[in-house]
C-alpha cells in the first residue's frame, strides 16, 4: 500500500535514486558505459557466431524444433525476427571475416552490423569494416535499401500479394482497414491522401488535428468524391436500414429508433442524417416487427450547377466565424426525409467537414433560409447567428450620451441669412467692376454721385 504523505514521497524518491554510480563523474559513468557497450557487442558476436554453427549442423532438431529461429525462440524467449536476425548475421559474417572481428573488438554495434552484412561482399569485406566504424545505423540502412536489387520475381509477386481489408468493429462502430500494396501503387495512395490532409484547415482556434486524423479524413474524401462521380448510382449507393418511427418522428432519443449500416453496425441517428445529407444514400424502412416495410428515394446528391449556385452564394463555411473552403459539403438545413426539406438554394448551406459533423451532432440544430440569416443552436440552448447581433436599446441610450448618433441640423434662420449675404456680396462686386469694363471700352463716365446724361 501506498503513503500519500509527501515526507513519505520524499523518502522514496531519494531511496530509488540511491546508485553505486551516483558518487562517479560524468566522465567515469562515460567511461564505463563505453566499455560495457563494447563488451555487449563483443558477446553478441559470439552469441552469432555460435548461432550459426549451431544452424549449421542443426542443433535444433536435436529438440524437436523444424530450425534455428524457432529453437531460440522457444529457448531462451526471443522475438521471431531478432533470432532470424541472430542465425543470419552470424551465418553472413563467416564470410566477412573482417567486419567480424571488428565487430568482436566491440567497434561495430549488431544494429550496424545487421545492414553491413547485406551490402558486403569478400571484396569489399575489408574497405567496409574500417569506414563503417563511423557510419550511423540510419546511414547504414539507407546505403543497404539501395544496394538492394529487386528482382522480376519479387515485383509480380508484390503485385499479387496485394489486398485491401476491413472488418466492422460493432462494439465500437468503427471501421478497422488493414492493406497491403506494390511499392508504386503504396506511393500514390499516400502522396494522394497526404496532399488531401495538407489541405485541410485548422479548427477556429488555429489548431491542427493530428495528421493521423487527417488522413483519414482525406480517404473519406477522396472516397465520397468518387462516389459522387460514378454515374452508376444504383451501385455507388450507401444503405441503410432504419426504423419507420424514427424517419418520420425524429425521436434521436427513442431507443425504438435503430439506423443501421448495410452490413455493417448501429449508427447513431444525427450519423445516419449525416451521411444522407449530402450523399447518395438509400433507406431501407423497416416496420414495428422488424420486417422491409419500403425503399426510399435514392437520390439526394446536391447537382454540379446547384452546388455551383450554393458555393458562390456562401463563398466559405456558413457556420459563424468560419472561412474554410477546402473538404466543404452541402447541408440540408431542413433534412429532406424528416423535415421534407426540399434540394434548392433556400435549404442548401456551405459547411465545412469539421462543421458539418458538428451540427448533425446530437443536440445540434441549424434552422432559418439559407438565402438569408442561418441560426445556429448549441445542446445548451445558446444560439450562433450568421449577423451581427442588434444594438441593444439600453446600450444606444448609454453611448448616445458620450457619442451623438446623428449630426446636428442647421436652423433654417442661419441658412437663409447666410445665402442673402452671399447674393449681396455678389451684386456687389459687380457694381464695382462696372466703371473698369466701361474704361475698357471707351467709354467717358459721368461724374460721381450724378446720373447719365440722356441718349448716351
Amino acid at each position: 500500500m501506498f503513503s500519500t504523505d509527501p515526507s513519505s514521497e520524499n523518502s522514496f524518491a531519494d531511496t530509488a535514486s540511491e546508485s553505486p554510480w551516483d558518487g562517479c563523474t560524468p566522465e567515469q559513468r562515460a567511461v564505463a558505459l563505453g566499455q560495457l557497450a563494447a563488451g555487449l557487442c563483443a558477446t553478441q558476436a559470439a552469441i552469432c557466431a555460435i548461432a550459426a554453427s549451431a544452424d549449421r549442423n542443426s542443433d535444433y532438431s536435436i529438440d524437436g524444433a523444424t530450425d534455428m529461429a524457432s529453437w531460440l525462440v522457444g529457448r531462451y524467449g526471443l522475438d521471431r525476427h531478432t533470432s532470424r536476425e541472430w542465425v543470419r548475421v552470424g551465418r553472413a559474417l563467416e564470410s566477412l571475416p573482417a567486419i567480424a572481428d571488428t565487430f568482436g573488438e566491440g567497434r561495430l554495434s549488431f544494429d550496424q552490423v545487421r545492414p553491413l552484412t547485406k551490402i558486403a561482399t569478400v571484396d569489399t569485406d575489408c574497405e567496409l569494416a574500417d569506414d563503417s566504424v563511423g557510419y550511423s545505423v540510419a546511414h547504414l540502412e539507407r546505403l543497404a535499401r539501395r544496394a538492394r536489387r529487386i528482382s522480376d520475381r519479387e515485383v509480380v509477386d508484390a503485385r499479387k500479394k496485394r489486398s485491401l481489408r476491413w472488418r466492422w468493429n460493432h462494439d465500437r462502430s468503427t471501421l478497422d482497414i488493414r492493406g497491403c500494396l506494390d511499392a508504386a501503387d503504396g506511393a500514390t495512395v499516400i502522396a494522394g491522401i497526404e496532399r488531401v490532409a495538407e489541405q485541410i484547415p485548422p479548427d477556429d482556434n488555429g489548431v491542427f488535428e493530428p495528421f493521423d486524423a487527417r488522413c483519414a479524413d482525406a480517404l473519406t474524401e477522396l472516397a465520397s468524391q468518387t462516389l459522387a462521380d460514378d454515374t452508376d448510382a444504383d451501385r455507388a449507393t450507401v444503405v441503410i436500414h432504419t426504423d419507420l418511427a424514427l424517419l418520420c418522428d425524429g425521436t434521436a432519443d427513442d431507443p425504438c429508433g435503430v439506423a443501421e449500416v448495410d452490413f455493417g453496425p448501429i449508427v447513431h441517428p444525427d450519423t445516419a442524417r449525416f451521411l444522407a445529407c449530402d450523399s447518395r444514400v438509400q433507406f431501407c424502412v423497416d416496420g414495428p416487427d422488424g420486417n422491409p416495410v419500403g425503399v426510399g428515394r435514392t437520390a439526394r446528391t446536391v447537382p454540379a450547377w446547384l452546388a455551383r449556385l450554393v458555393k458562390h452564394r456562401d463563398q466559405h463555411c456558413r457556420f459563424p466565424g468560419c472561412s474554410r473552403r477546402r473538404l466543404a459539403h452541402m447541408h440540408h438545413v431542413k433534412f429532406w426525409t424528416r423535415d421534407q426539406g426540399d434540394t434548392d438554394l433556400e435549404n442548401l448551406a456551405w459547411l465545412c467537414r469539421f462543421h458539418h459533423g458538428l451540427v448533425h451532432q446530437p443536440g445540434w440544430s441549424v434552422t432559418g433560409n439559407a438565402n438569408g440569416e442561418l441560426t445556429f443552436t448549441k445542446p445548451d440552448r445558446t444560439v450562433i447567428t450568421t449577423v451581427p447581433p442588434k444594438l441593444r436599446p439600453d446600450i444606444h441610450e448609454r453611448l448616445a450620451k458620450v457619442f451623438p448618433f446623428e449630426p446636428a441640423t442647421p436652423t433654417p434662420t442661419r441658412h437663409n441669412s447666410g445665402r442673402a449675404d452671399q447674393r449681396a456680396r455678389q451684386h456687389e462686386t459687380t457694381e464695382t467692376n462696372e466703371p473698369r469694363r466701361a474704361r475698357e471700352r471707351g467709354e467717358r463716365l459721368p461724374p460721381t454721385g450724378t446720373d447719365p446724361p440722356d441718349g448716351s
